[in-house]
């Protein structure tokens, strides 16, 4: 959009000048029809450059060259017409100044430019000098300033897009390079973590729904099997998980050695109901996927048969970013997920225990088994739960 406002004000100027200089040369050839003629021909010829800047490859690609194409015009004016010191020095310093302004120094348009400029005020340079001392030299003074002022103005103007221009690149070199940065390192950041970090707010209390997820009897097989063997049974299973964490919605707090934690909640706003039956969901689907991961392993003939064990909790939690400014880490803190761990260490093999809190938020659709209450270390009394059953 920047650069379609800039060529259209370019195209207005060029138009503006080469529709005076029309009419200088009409009134320096006494409105003859040679003059009418050349008039015309400048007049029309902004409007057959810009064709041509559209079609023609040679300058459609170089817009800079149009540039030389217009110098090239004002030499032919100069050479051609007998103009006075006025109409001579604006032509001249009009074209050096529109080209200082425009154009890159370094750039071989503006060398010819500049080029053909001189040729063209060594040209009229008995015309300029006879033109000064008819006016005088305080005249020629003044003249001289107004010059000097548009050329170290262009100057300063130039410079100062050539330094805009470079902090532009260097920033957005900068913005991509950050960007590559943050691709490389997002999968290894949690979403909250990220949300977190733009905001300024203290760590919030959240009615939260907890879940735990943890390998049974880990240890037995890392000893069981080689450990490049368990490194990538442990990786599947991980793996596995935490598609479905993603699947359901949920938000992956942290992997826990060979177990997971999840949250629901942080996110998008839903009702406690909607958020349990996310959880619950991806529970059973957990189980049906972990069951799908021993036959595949056992298919391989591997030595052990590993198990999974499950906990969920509803509660209110302090969710926010701790830990020095350094290197903060989001996390989720409070006696849900202590309850929720609780439950976790005290689930059966493939079992899914749930609190009564939890419980209570689900609807009919899902099949519930009731448990004895359990002592849970930390509590002072008995934790009423049941099992989530397929």
């Amino acid at each position: 959009m920047l650069a379609f406002h800039f060529d259209n004000q370019i195209a207005r100027l060029r138009q503006f000048a080469f529709s005076l200089t029309a009419l200088i040369v009409w009134l320096a050839n006494d409105f003859t029809a040679m003059g009418l003629c050349w008039a015309a021909a400048l007049a029309s010829y902004p409007i057959g450059l810009h064709w041509a800047i559209r079609r023609i490859r040679v300058i459609a690609g170089h817009p800079d060259r149009a540039f030389v194409l217009d110098t090239a015009m004002i030499f032919l004016v100069l050479a051609t017409h007998p103009l006075g010191l006025l109409s001579q020095v604006a032509l001249i310093g009009g074209m050096a100044f529109v080209a200082r302004l425009c154009l890159l120094t370094s750039s071989q348009s503006y060398q010819v430019i500049r080029l053909i400029l001189i040729v063209a005020f060594a040209l009229c340079g008995a015309s300029v000098i006879e033109g000064l001392k008819h006016i005088g030299l305080q005249e020629s003074l003044g003249l001289g300033l107004l010059l000097g002022l548009c050329f170290f103005s262009a100057r300063t103007v130039g410079l100062v897009s050539s330094e805009r221009a470079r902090l532009f690149k260097a920033a957005k070199q900068a913005h991509q390079q950050t960007t590559q940065q943050l691709t490389r390192v997002k999968p290894y950041l949690s979403k909250p973590l990220l949300a977190s970090a733009l905001q300024t707010k203290a760590p919030r209390r959240l009615p939260l729904i907890i879940f735990f997820a943890d390998l049974h009897d880990s240890t037995g097989a890392a000893e069981q099997l080689a450990e490049q063997a368990f490194t990538d049974f442990l990786n599947d299973y991980l793996t596995r998980m935490g598609q479905l964490v993603l699947r359901f919605n949920g938000t992956l707090d942290k992997y826990t050695g060979d177990g997971l934690m999840v949250v629901f909640g942080l996110e998008e706003p839903a009702s406690q109901q909607a958020l349990a039956r996310q959880c619950a969901l991806m529970a059973l689907a957990m189980r049906r996927a972990f069951q799908g991961l021993q036959a595949d392993y056992l298919a391989q003939n591997q030595p052990f048969k590993p198990g999974q064990r499950m906990g969920i909790h509803a509660g209110v939690c302090l969710a926010g970013s701790v830990g020095p400014a350094e290197q903060l880490n989001f996390t989720v803190l409070g006696r849900a997920v202590h309850v929720a761990a609780r439950l976790e260490q005290h689930a059966g093999l493939d079992e899914i225990l749930v609190s009564k809190e939890f419980a209570q938020l689900l609807g009919a659709e899902f099949v519930l088994a009731a448990r004895p209450p359990a002592d849970i270390s930390g509590l002072r009394r008995p934790l009423n739960h049941c099992a989530l059953l397929d």
